[in-house]
């Protein structure tokens, strides 16, 4: 358990390295353009009324799709982590409270 929960935090590690780099202002900068393209109606192919609902779902479902990654697996994660970190720091200073 106590390594599975350090390779945890070392993968939090280097996820909040990765978000806080250069690189990732970059690539976050080009992912927000493509999601709001996706979230655009003015680029939807007209050309087939028909396929208008299934175009509009699909790009709702990858935006969300998209977003729910960032919110859970990069920056929750990070945030998670950290908060987990957090809780085990003040368990131990609880434990060396009553030593």
């Amino acid at each position: 358990m106590e390594n599975e929960e350090g390779k945890q935090l070392t993968d939090a590690d280097h996820v909040e390295g990765l978000l806080k780099s250069d690189g990732w202002k970059i690539i976050y900068e080009k992912l927000s353009q493509r999601i709001l393209d996706l979230q655009n109606i003015n680029n939807l192919d007209l050309t087939k009324p028909e396929t208008l609902s299934i175009q509009l779902m699909a790009r709702k479902m990858a935006v969300d799709e998209i977003w729910a990654w960032l919110r859970g697996d990069v920056t929750g994660f990070v945030e998670q982590q950290r908060a987990n970190a957090a809780k085990m720091d003040e368990k131990i200073e609880q434990f060396i409270d009553r030593i």
